[in-house]
């Protein structure tokens, strides 16, 4: 090998198609970059079929942010876009339209994937509706503060991960718009969010696995009961409860009385650590398994690992216990 093959630059011998996909692993800025390499570089990070813009690229500066998201989309168009990821911290109200025309601009070139994170103070702060609307995307993720979340139309959607934290939100309507959905994991910190939107679900036949939090004691098993009864080929269920005391049996269980025939696991985690916790929960997963008639429990806490089995209806029932 001689001095020339050292030097050879052969990432530019590789088809556009090629660069393009090694370019999608990049963020959107680091791609964007690579504009300075050759002229052939000049523009082929628009064709990239990922975009990934995030603030703290930036240092925090949301105002180069700002300019850079703009640049980004003005230059590239609206050729389609398999995935879409966007976290930002808002700093002022004036912010938001910039949030709201990039995301319509997204939402225009039909993405598969969108992930967006935002946070806020504002209470005031609304993610557009064509974010909601979307017929193309397959999997979305959404961490936002909005003052209203409410899916209309997503019936191309399966797999759904959303986490609400904001104590400004006063309607969340996402179920319905979830017909087809097979995977969904639906996280609510701030106590009563989920109660209204889980008894008008609509019955998800397509659904496979369900994680649920931050549910409480108290209440919990009446909406995971009423989750269970609309979704009737369920395989999978998590449920994460919060610090709340536990109820006695008798109000855990609720109405949660009918069997369902295709629940194989059930994962437990729950933050309450104490023996009277364990204890409860312990004498309770008998009337939880003769309810919904699972092959396996899963109890989770944090530290200590137990694991026992037994045998219900002629099945081996595992529970693992870590307290």
């Amino acid at each position: 090998m001689d001095g020339r093959d050292l030097t050879m630059d052969r990432i530019s011998d590789l088809p556009d198609s090629l660069i393009t996909q090694i370019l999608s692993l990049l963020t959107t800025k680091e791609a964007v970059c690579t504009c300075i390499l050759s002229k052939r570089w000049t523009d082929l990070w628009t064709s990239v079929d990922t975009l990934d813009f995030d603030y703290r690229n930036f240092r925090y500066d949301n105002k180069r942010f700002l300019r850079f998201i703009h640049g980004v989309l003005s230059h590239r168009g609206f050729p389609p876009l398999e995935k879409f990821k966007l976290s930002w911290k808002f700093r002022s109200r004036s912010e938001h339209d910039t949030v709201e025309e990039c995301i319509n601009h997204v939402v225009a070139c039909m993405p598969q994937v969108i992930y967006i994170i935002t946070i806020t103070h504002d209470f005031n702060f609304g993610l557009p509706d064509s974010l909601f609307n979307c017929g193309s995307v397959k999997e979305m993720s959404l961490f936002p503060c909005a003052k209203s979340i409410t899916l209309k139309n997503a019936s191309s959607l399966v797999t759904a991960d959303f986490e609400i934290s904001f104590d400004g939100l006063n309607e969340l309507n996402l179920l319905q718009g979830l017909p087809n959905v097979t995977s969904l994991r639906l996280y609510a910190t701030r106590h009563g969010l989920l109660d209204k939107d889980i008894p008008n679900c609509p019955i998800l036949n397509n659904l496979k696995s369900l994680e649920l939090g931050q549910l409480e004691m108290s209440y919990g098993w009446n909406l995971v009961a009423c989750f269970l009864k609309h979704s009737p080929n369920l395989k999978k269920l998590v449920l994460n409860f919060g610090h709340s005391k536990l109820a006695t049996q008798e109000a855990m269980l609720g109405n949660f009385t009918f069997r369902h025939e295709f629940l194989e696991i059930v994962e437990i985690r729950f933050k309450n650590e104490s023996v009277e916790t364990v204890n409860e929960v312990t004498a309770t997963l008998g009337k939880l398994l003769l309810a919904v008639f699972c092959g396996i429990i899963l109890l989770f806490s944090r530290e200590k690992l137990y694991l026992f089995q037994f045998f219900l209806f002629g099945v081996v029932v595992s529970v693992a216990l870590v307290i």
